[in-house]
């Protein structure tokens, strides 16, 4: 379900929408067990990072994530680091509203408990999912536009390296969110970012969605392999992307190395401004003004 066929629909039919409706109507009997998720050990913390399912399949990435925070002085709960917590997108794609209203409604309790000031993630699907299903009271941010903030109001400076790169816009995060100029913004900082043709509305899918269960391994393996070769057309030294499940799809078939953004922020950080620290909506400098009114900023 990446949603390019609703992108470029002629007549505009939710497609996306239709096979959810179908697979309501046939999820499975089963019902999950949510009992672990109350012995979870809450932390009270400025912002939560929730780094996502696939995130801990692709352990590099949360690692660079803690690591870029620590050194800017995030004070921040890891709140999926031990327990196996999912946001619950992949039960409702499943059918299983029901039980994905029940785990959501324990991780809201959960990020509620720790007066958070603001949740980012790294996952783009599970940033859909806290941003427009969970209706929480805090902001929502995907570490991209997190790490844009904090570069826009220089609480961490990122050292340019002579390298070429082509971003490719993950399906959730792109089409779904329309979360296109902060993942460049952070990137041009970093690095010479190439364009290539196929880019952020028309971006390809990596193929390795999660909504792909009615097409073969190989059509799965063609998906990638094409969008690998539009990619990588004008010999880049890397691919980025800002998606694990994306990540963890490229590095199968891609000839460079594949990283995600926060990778590259954290092997590319500088200098750290001293005596600032991230809280959540608002930051106590000269700069407070100016940082209010930049809602998607979410410094103290």
């Amino acid at each position: 379900m990446c949603g390019r066929c609703d992108q470029t629909c002629p007549v505009g039919i939710d497609i996306t929408g239709i096979r959810q409706i179908k697979r309501n109507e046939l999820k499975s009997g089963l019902r999950e067990d949510f009992s672990y998720i109350k012995n979870q050990d809450v932390h009270k913390a400025d912002v939560i990072y929730f780094a996502g399912c696939m995130s801990h399949l692709t352990p590099s990435i949360k690692k660079s994530v803690v690591q870029a925070f620590r050194k800017s002085g995030v004070r921040f709960w890891f709140m999926d680091e031990k327990e196996s917590i999912c946001c619950g997108r992949p039960m409702l794609l499943a059918g299983k509203k029901e039980e994905a209203r029940i785990l959501m409604a324990k991780n809201k309790v959960l990020i509620e408990q720790s007066q958070a000031k603001a949740l980012v993630t790294n996952c783009p699907i599970c940033y859909k999912m806290f941003r427009e299903t969970y209706k929480l009271e805090i902001p929502v941010y995907h570490h991209s536009q997190y790490f844009a903030g904090l570069l826009d109001n220089n609480l961490l400076e990122i050292e340019k390296k002579n390298v070429r790169a082509v971003y490719h816009d993950p399906c959730e995060l792109g089409r779904g969110s329309n979360v296109y100029k902060e993942p460049r913004k952070v990137l041009g900082k970093a690095l010479n970012l190439v364009p290539v043709s196929q880019e952020k509305e028309n971006a390809l899918c990596c193929g390795g969605s999660l909504g792909n269960l009615g097409i073969t391994t190989e059509q799965r393996n063609k998906i990638t392999r094409d969008a690998c070769e539009i990619l990588l057309k004008d010999k880049p030294d890397m691919l980025v992307t800002s998606c694990p499940l994306c990540k963890k799809t490229f590095q199968k078939f891609s000839n460079v190395p594949v990283y995600d953004i926060a990778e590259i922020v954290n092997n590319s950080l500088g200098m750290i401004q001293p005596g600032l620290s991230v809280l959540g909506n608002h930051i106590k400098t000269q700069k407070q003004k100016q940082i209010n009114e930049k809602p998607s900023v979410i410094l103290d």
